[in-house]
Protein backbone atom coordinates (compact mmCIF):
# COMPACT_ATOMS: atom_id res chain seq x y z
CA UNK A 1 0.00 0.00 0.00
CA UNK A 2 1.05 3.51 -0.61
CA UNK A 3 0.22 7.14 -1.03
CA UNK A 4 1.51 10.09 -2.76
CA UNK A 5 1.32 13.68 -2.31
CA UNK A 6 2.57 15.88 -5.35
CA UNK A 7 2.57 19.90 -6.32
CA UNK A 8 3.45 20.95 -9.72
CA UNK A 9 3.83 25.08 -9.88
CA UNK A 10 3.97 26.46 -13.57
CA UNK A 11 5.22 30.22 -13.99
CA UNK A 12 5.25 30.94 -18.06
CA UNK A 13 6.85 34.66 -18.73
CA UNK A 14 5.85 34.61 -22.66
CA UNK A 15 5.36 38.04 -24.04
CA UNK A 16 2.69 35.80 -26.60
CA UNK A 17 0.21 35.83 -22.97
CA UNK A 18 0.02 39.50 -22.68
CA UNK A 19 1.73 38.62 -18.98
CA UNK A 20 2.78 36.09 -16.68
CA UNK A 21 0.89 33.31 -16.05
CA UNK A 22 1.06 30.71 -13.00
CA UNK A 23 -0.59 27.90 -11.80
CA UNK A 24 -0.31 25.29 -8.76
CA UNK A 25 -1.80 21.64 -9.61
CA UNK A 26 -1.87 19.52 -6.58
CA UNK A 27 -1.88 15.90 -6.63
CA UNK A 28 -2.63 13.32 -4.66
CA UNK A 29 -2.69 9.22 -5.22
CA UNK A 30 -3.02 6.34 -3.43
CA UNK A 31 -2.26 2.18 -4.45
CA UNK A 32 -2.81 -0.79 -3.39
CA UNK A 33 -0.91 -3.86 -4.87
CA UNK A 34 -2.36 -7.44 -3.81
CA UNK A 35 -0.29 -10.88 -5.22
CA UNK A 36 -2.67 -13.96 -3.83
CA UNK A 37 0.05 -16.67 -5.70
CA UNK A 38 3.19 -16.00 -7.21
CA UNK A 39 2.06 -15.51 -10.74
CA UNK A 40 -0.80 -13.44 -10.45
CA UNK A 41 -0.83 -9.34 -9.00
CA UNK A 42 -3.56 -7.11 -8.77
CA UNK A 43 -3.24 -3.30 -8.43
CA UNK A 44 -5.79 -0.47 -7.30
CA UNK A 45 -5.29 3.25 -8.00
CA UNK A 46 -7.29 6.05 -7.26
CA UNK A 47 -6.13 9.23 -8.02
CA UNK A 48 -7.02 12.82 -7.80
CA UNK A 49 -5.67 16.56 -8.89
CA UNK A 50 -6.76 20.12 -8.51
CA UNK A 51 -5.49 22.90 -10.67
CA UNK A 52 -5.98 26.12 -9.25
CA UNK A 53 -9.98 25.45 -8.05
CA UNK A 54 -10.89 23.51 -10.94
CA UNK A 55 -10.72 19.39 -9.45
CA UNK A 56 -10.02 16.62 -11.76
CA UNK A 57 -12.84 13.98 -12.28
CA UNK A 58 -12.11 11.04 -9.64
CA UNK A 59 -10.13 8.53 -11.50
CA UNK A 60 -9.36 5.02 -10.54
CA UNK A 61 -7.55 2.07 -12.31
CA UNK A 62 -7.24 -1.36 -11.77
CA UNK A 63 -4.16 -3.67 -13.89
CA UNK A 64 -3.99 -7.39 -13.77
CA UNK A 65 -0.72 -9.70 -14.42
CA UNK A 66 -0.77 -13.18 -14.88
CA UNK A 67 3.13 -13.74 -15.26
CA UNK A 68 4.67 -17.35 -15.64
CA UNK A 69 7.84 -18.84 -16.04
CA UNK A 70 8.26 -21.87 -18.78
CA UNK A 71 12.44 -22.59 -18.04
CA UNK A 72 14.15 -20.20 -19.82
CA UNK A 73 10.85 -18.34 -21.50
CA UNK A 74 8.57 -15.85 -19.51
CA UNK A 75 5.03 -15.63 -20.81
CA UNK A 76 3.25 -12.52 -19.01
CA UNK A 77 -0.17 -11.74 -20.03
CA UNK A 78 -1.62 -8.17 -18.86
CA UNK A 79 -5.34 -5.96 -18.62
CA UNK A 80 -6.03 -2.82 -17.25
CA UNK A 81 -9.19 -0.51 -17.21
CA UNK A 82 -8.43 3.36 -15.88
CA UNK A 83 -10.32 6.44 -15.93
CA UNK A 84 -7.93 9.38 -16.82
CA UNK A 85 -7.92 12.91 -17.78
CA UNK A 86 -5.78 15.94 -18.85
CA UNK A 87 -5.78 19.44 -17.85
CA UNK A 88 -5.56 22.10 -20.52
CA UNK A 89 -2.01 23.36 -20.29
CA UNK A 90 -0.95 27.15 -20.89
CA UNK A 91 0.02 27.09 -23.90
CA UNK A 92 -3.73 25.88 -25.13
CA UNK A 93 -5.35 28.52 -22.81
CA UNK A 94 -3.31 31.49 -23.08
CA UNK A 95 -1.13 31.38 -26.55
CA UNK A 96 -1.75 34.12 -28.66
CA UNK A 97 -3.50 33.73 -31.62
CA UNK A 98 -5.16 30.57 -30.54
CA UNK A 99 -5.20 30.19 -27.05
CA UNK A 100 -9.03 29.38 -25.53
CA UNK A 101 -9.52 29.90 -21.72
CA UNK A 102 -12.71 28.50 -22.08
CA UNK A 103 -11.35 24.81 -22.84
CA UNK A 104 -12.33 22.26 -20.63
CA UNK A 105 -10.31 18.90 -19.23
CA UNK A 106 -10.34 15.88 -21.10
CA UNK A 107 -12.05 12.69 -20.04
CA UNK A 108 -11.17 9.10 -21.20
CA UNK A 109 -12.02 5.81 -20.04
CA UNK A 110 -9.01 3.83 -20.99
CA UNK A 111 -8.79 -0.18 -21.50
CA UNK A 112 -5.80 -2.56 -23.14
CA UNK A 113 -5.01 -5.84 -23.27
CA UNK A 114 -1.85 -7.40 -23.86
CA UNK A 115 0.64 -10.03 -24.05
CA UNK A 116 4.48 -10.63 -23.60
CA UNK A 117 7.03 -12.95 -24.31
CA UNK A 118 10.82 -13.11 -23.11
CA UNK A 119 13.39 -15.88 -24.04
CA UNK A 120 15.98 -15.08 -20.75
CA UNK A 121 17.67 -11.97 -21.12
CA UNK A 122 18.10 -11.83 -25.03
CA UNK A 123 14.71 -11.40 -26.63
CA UNK A 124 11.00 -9.85 -25.61
CA UNK A 125 7.81 -9.54 -28.04
CA UNK A 126 5.27 -7.58 -26.74
CA UNK A 127 1.80 -6.96 -28.17
CA UNK A 128 -0.31 -4.57 -26.81
CA UNK A 129 -4.32 -3.90 -27.90
CA UNK A 130 -5.96 -0.51 -26.70
CA UNK A 131 -8.98 1.43 -26.76
CA UNK A 132 -9.64 4.85 -25.35
CA UNK A 133 -12.88 6.74 -25.62
CA UNK A 134 -12.31 10.49 -24.65
CA UNK A 135 -14.36 13.39 -24.29
CA UNK A 136 -13.59 16.96 -24.42
CA UNK A 137 -10.33 16.06 -26.75
CA UNK A 138 -8.50 18.91 -27.50
CA UNK A 139 -7.19 20.03 -30.03
CA UNK A 140 -5.15 22.83 -32.29
CA UNK A 141 -6.93 23.01 -36.09
CA UNK A 142 -6.19 25.54 -38.56
CA UNK A 143 -8.62 28.80 -38.41
CA UNK A 144 -8.10 30.71 -41.26
CA UNK A 145 -4.17 31.99 -41.35
CA UNK A 146 -3.73 31.39 -37.26
CA UNK A 147 -4.68 27.69 -35.55
CA UNK A 148 -6.97 27.40 -32.53
CA UNK A 149 -7.20 25.35 -29.45
CA UNK A 150 -10.56 23.93 -29.18
CA UNK A 151 -12.39 20.95 -27.49
CA UNK A 152 -14.17 18.28 -30.03
CA UNK A 153 -17.00 16.52 -28.11
CA UNK A 154 -16.10 13.06 -28.35
CA UNK A 155 -13.17 10.80 -29.99
CA UNK A 156 -12.82 7.07 -29.65
CA UNK A 157 -9.56 5.69 -30.44
CA UNK A 158 -8.34 2.32 -30.50
CA UNK A 159 -5.46 0.36 -32.32
CA UNK A 160 -2.51 -2.11 -31.87
CA UNK A 161 1.45 -1.74 -30.75
CA UNK A 162 3.97 -4.62 -31.13
CA UNK A 163 7.51 -4.27 -29.59
CA UNK A 164 10.20 -6.47 -30.21
CA UNK A 165 13.71 -6.03 -28.42
CA UNK A 166 17.37 -7.97 -29.05
CA UNK A 167 20.00 -7.85 -26.48
CA UNK A 168 23.58 -9.77 -27.18
CA UNK A 169 26.51 -9.25 -25.59
CA UNK A 170 29.72 -11.34 -25.51
CA UNK A 171 33.57 -10.13 -24.44
CA UNK A 172 33.73 -6.29 -25.09
CA UNK A 173 30.71 -6.37 -27.54
CA UNK A 174 27.37 -5.65 -27.31
CA UNK A 175 24.31 -5.18 -29.34
CA UNK A 176 20.81 -4.13 -28.43
CA UNK A 177 17.78 -3.62 -31.68
CA UNK A 178 14.38 -2.56 -30.87
CA UNK A 179 11.72 -2.28 -33.27
CA UNK A 180 8.10 -0.85 -32.56
CA UNK A 181 4.68 -0.74 -34.61
CA UNK A 182 1.78 0.83 -33.62
CA UNK A 183 -1.24 1.18 -35.54
CA UNK A 184 -4.01 3.88 -34.40
CA UNK A 185 -7.74 4.51 -35.47
CA UNK A 186 -8.86 8.06 -33.97
CA UNK A 187 -12.36 8.60 -34.86
CA UNK A 188 -14.31 12.09 -34.43
CA UNK A 189 -17.51 10.85 -32.97
CA UNK A 190 -19.57 13.94 -33.25
CA UNK A 191 -19.48 16.89 -35.58
CA UNK A 192 -18.65 20.94 -34.37
CA UNK A 193 -21.00 22.31 -36.42
CA UNK A 194 -23.70 21.82 -39.30
CA UNK A 195 -21.02 21.81 -41.76
CA UNK A 196 -18.52 19.72 -40.65
CA UNK A 197 -17.37 16.83 -42.59
CA UNK A 198 -14.78 15.14 -39.63
CA UNK A 199 -17.70 13.16 -38.20
CA UNK A 200 -16.91 9.26 -38.07
CA UNK A 201 -13.00 10.06 -40.24
CA UNK A 202 -9.84 9.85 -38.53
CA UNK A 203 -8.71 12.48 -36.41
CA UNK A 204 -6.23 15.10 -38.22
CA UNK A 205 -2.40 14.94 -37.27
CA UNK A 206 -2.91 11.54 -35.93
CA UNK A 207 -1.07 8.60 -38.18
CA UNK A 208 -3.08 5.24 -38.82
CA UNK A 209 0.60 4.07 -39.04
CA UNK A 210 3.82 4.81 -36.91
CA UNK A 211 6.71 2.10 -37.07
CA UNK A 212 10.02 2.91 -35.63
CA UNK A 213 13.70 0.76 -35.19
CA UNK A 214 16.71 1.42 -33.09
CA UNK A 215 20.13 -0.29 -33.70
CA UNK A 216 23.26 -0.09 -30.98
CA UNK A 217 26.42 -1.46 -30.87
CA UNK A 218 29.19 -1.33 -28.59
CA UNK A 219 33.15 -2.50 -29.09
CA UNK A 220 35.57 -1.24 -25.97
CA UNK A 221 34.97 2.31 -25.88
CA UNK A 222 33.43 2.86 -29.22
CA UNK A 223 29.97 3.11 -29.88
CA UNK A 224 27.19 3.29 -33.35
CA UNK A 225 23.91 4.68 -33.07
CA UNK A 226 20.94 4.36 -35.49
CA UNK A 227 17.20 5.46 -35.36
CA UNK A 228 14.46 5.76 -37.61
Amino acid sequence: FETQVGFDFERAIVPSYGNNKIRLITKLSTGVQYQPIQEISLRLNLREQLADKSFSPFSPSLNFVFAKRLKQNMVSVFTSVSRNFRFPTLNDLYWVPGGNQNLKMEKSWDEELGMRYQFKSNFSLKATGFCKYVTNWIQWTPDGANWQAQNLKRVLTSGVEITANYFYTKNQYEVMLSANYTFTAATNLDAIFDSDQSKYKQLIYVPYHVANANLYFEFKNYFFRAVN
